[in-house]
């Protein structure tokens, strides 16, 4: 049943369709109704700072409100502000009450604060040149650079006490060096054995040529055969410039793709045709080449079963040949 009802908010006069059981409407929509009950929970207060009247709705969270606008909240619970005269430039200024401000600016509190009673003159150690200084400071130089010049001439804390010196020969260029007795006493570390870095860097390159060098296999091979050239074109063609373990490209990603021996050359006792068959070599870059021949790294596991396999063959039919002549 359609009826037309007035609307308590606005009081435009609106029709509805209703149930007998259903209640009589007082609002044309949600809007009046949201408002008219927004004016029924409306509390009137009183702002702290401008004393002026406004009404807030209250909810859990703040019941009362002390200030009308943000702008009254900052300016009530700040400090109240008073009128000073800079002691130094006499110009008035404006700051907070618990401030107790002197000067108006850091400027004038330097010269205001600063004594010219305080500074003394005096000459310079290095150039002797008189100069005028701040007494609480107690300084000796007149600038940076003769500071630094007395600083070098002044033995050090060290050099004053020899006897916590001991002396040395070198072991590789025998030269006589002095060193601290504390680094000779600190555990894992050799000190005393060489005079200088330089000294120590060529007596290691010395030590970790040919057999003390823990990657040694027997020294280099000059040559690989005669038909090594048309091998590796083989295999890097056959592996498409690629390196089998990183899978990087050589023209692509601009690196030099190189042919290992997946046994090595010395093995096989310049049985070159043999060393240089193409189940044996595999393309890979020269980081991974590296690798693999200091044993950090390892070759994909179908290659080295396939290369294992052939080797074994090999020297079985290797050892058949030689008992069948003899």
């Amino acid at each position: 049943m359609i009826k037309e009802f007035t609307c308590q908010q606005c009081g435009i006069t609106f029709s509805k369709k209703i149930k007998p059981s259903q209640n009589i409407p007082k609002y044309c929509s949600y809007s009046c109704s949201g408002t008219a009950k927004r004016k029924h929970y409306l509390k009137t207060f009183v702002c702290e700072y401008c004393g002026e009247s406004f009404e807030y709705l209250p909810y859990a969270g703040l019941l009362i409100r002390k200030y009308c606008s943000k702008d009254c909240m900052s300016k009530g619970r700040s400090d109240p502000t008073k009128t000073y005269i800079c002691q130094y430039c006499h110009k008035e200024f404006v700051d907070r009450v618990s401030s107790e401000r002197l000067y108006c600016s850091a400027t004038c509190r330097i010269k205001g604060e600063i004594d010219p009673s305080k500074k003394a003159k005096t000459h310079c150690k290095v150039c002797g040149k008189e100069f005028q200084f701040w007494t609480y400071r107690h300084s000796t130089c007149c600038s940076k650079k003769c500071a630094s010049l007395l600083s070098n001439g002044v033995p050090k804390p060290n050099k004053r006490k020899p006897e916590n010196f001991i002396n040395r020969i070198c072991q590789f260029c025998g030269n006589h060096f002095k060193i601290h007795k504390c680094q000779l006493e600190r555990e894992g570390i050799r000190q005393g054995i060489y005079c200088s870095v330089v000294c120590r860097g060529n007596a290691q390159s010395l030590q970790k040529r040919g057999i003390g060098n823990p990657n040694y296999k027997g020294g280099t091979i000059a040559s690989r055969g005669p038909n090594w050239g048309s091998q590796s074109r083989k295999a890097r063609r056959r592996d498409k410039l690629t390196c089998q373990v990183c899978g990087k490209r050589g023209k692509e990603d601009h690196i030099k793709i190189t042919v290992h021996h997946i046994f090595p050359y010395r093995e096989f006792k310049d049985d070159w045709e043999t060393a240089n068959q193409l189940i044996n070599l595999i393309s890979l870059c020269y980081p991974c080449h590296a690798k693999v021949e200091c044993g950090k790294m390892e070759l994909s596991q179908d290659r080295q079963l396939a290369a294992t396999a052939w080797f074994t063959s090999l020297i079985k039919s290797t050892v058949t040949f030689s008992v069948a002549s003899e």
